[in-house]
């Protein structure tokens, strides 16, 4: 795997070797007109802030450990938080 964007053009890769490869905080493998894909390996009692995605999607998953995911319309409305883990999406 490389560790580069292949963006836009389609890709497809098998996104748990790909997270367990990585060790870079944040690497983005492919990017589309609504869509990013990154992996990320984030330190234990580590956090990555708040973000805003208004122009796309984003989606989340869990390869190994446990988090705190918490969205929402607006900071002061993180109306969805939940403890995630191993496999989570």
């Amino acid at each position: 795997m490389t560790a580069t964007d292949h963006g836009p053009h389609p890709y497809v890769v098998n996104i748990e070797d790909a997270t367990l490869a990585n060790t870079n905080y944040r690497t983005t493998l492919w990017t589309g007109e609504h869509l990013q894909m990154t992996v990320m390996a984030i330190a234990p009692g580590d956090d990555i802030g708040l973000e805003v995605h208004e122009d796309h999607d984003q989606f989340l998953r869990v390869e190994q450990g446990r988090g705190r995911v918490q969205m929402g319309p607006a900071e002061d409305r993180l109306e969805f938080d939940e403890e995630v883990g191993d496999d989570w999406v």
